[in-house]
Order: structure tokens, then C-alpha cells, then sequence
């Protein structure tokens, strides 16, 4: 039967639309999504990878090429372990929340882009206090360096695409059980 699953895994997924308007105009069976616990039990784990793997991005991109190495050769050798922020769990309950209300592609994506602008702000002027404060480091300090791991605005568009992607791919797969 797995061969038939992977066969129908692959008809499924061309049956998802490409362009971004066809994907946010596809009907969803929001009665079958939520009898099924899609957005708890198939969106929410990959949410919650996504955000992870974009605050190791971000983390990476800020430390120095050595501790990058040191961080590398620790992570090879012990088990693999995903920690998430406050902001990191706040920004997936946003969105699974949003999800759990039946919001639609284009207004989510609008939210989560004034969610991601504040989140920024907040960290540049965090770090702008902290540089500004008595004893703090020298001009080299970089402000924003605490930007909170989130997906980027500019990749918003893509996360909300193709979460929508895997919202519809489940509730068709779903559909045809």
C-alpha cells in the first residue's frame, strides 16, 4: 500500500494550486479541518520547525565564523534539541490561533507581517537602549542583533504560501481517506 500512498500523495499535491491567488481562492473544508485536527496535529509541528530552523539561520548569521565551528562540531555529537523562546512559542500560538479561526490567507499573511514589523522594532530599540546606557559596549555593538527568530516579512509571503500549500494538501489527503 505505501507505493499507492506516495502515488496519491503526488496526485494531491498537483492538484494544489501554484500561483499564489489560485492557492488563497482555494475552497477550504473548514468542517473537515477541524474534525481532523490538521492545524493541531499536521501544521503546528512544522510551524514550530519553520521557526526554529529561521532562528538558527538568524543565530548563525550573527556569530563569529569560530563559534559558528564550535556550535557545528557540538551539535554533531549530541542529540539534536529544538529550544524555543517566549517570542518563538508566542509567534506559533499566533498563528496556529489564527489558523484555529478560520482566518483567511491574505489576512493572515497582513497580520503576520505587522506582527514580525513590531517584533523587529522592539528589538532595534532594545538593543538601541542598551548600546546608549551607561557602561555599554563600544559603536561596533550591532542594534537589531536581537531580532527575534522569526520569519522575515519579506519570506511571509512564502511561509504563509506554503503553510496554505500544506493546509490545503491535508484536507484533500483527508478528503480522499
Amino acid at each position: 500500500a505505501a507505493p499507492a500512498d506516495g502515488a496519491d500523495d503526488r496526485e494531491i499535491a498537483l492538484a494544489i494550486p501554484k500561483d499564489k491567488e489560485q492557492l488563497f481562492a482555494f475552497a477550504v473544508d473548514w468542517a473537515l479541518v477541524d474534525a481532523r485536527g490538521i492545524v493541531r496535529e499536521r501544521l503546528q509541528p512544522w510551524i514550530v520547525k519553520k521557526i526554529v530552523e529561521v532562528r538558527e539561520r538568524a543565530t548563525r548569521a550573527r556569530e563569529p565564523l569560530l563559534t559558528r565551528a564550535a556550535a557545528a562540531f557540538v551539535a554533531r555529537f549530541s542529540p539534536r534539541r529544538q529550544y524555543l523562546g517566549e517570542e518563538e512559542k508566542t509567534l506559533i500560538d499566533f498563528i496556529v490561533s489564527k489558523l484555529e479561526q478560520h482566518m483567511s490567507p491574505a489576512k493572515l499573511l497582513d497580520e503576520l507581517r505587522l506582527v514580525l514589523e513590531e517584533a523587529r522594532a522592539r528589538a532595534a530599540l532594545s538593543a538601541l537602549s542598551r548600546f546608549l546606557a551607561p557602561g555599554s559596549p563600544t559603536p561596533s555593538a550591532r542594534v537589531g542583533a536581537d531580532a527575534p527568530a522569526a520569519p522575515p516579512t519579506q519570506d511571509a509571503d512564502v511561509f504563509v504560501a506554503k503553510l496554505w500549500g500544506m493546509l490545503i494538501f491535508h484536507m484533500l489527503k483527508a478528503r480522499a481517506a
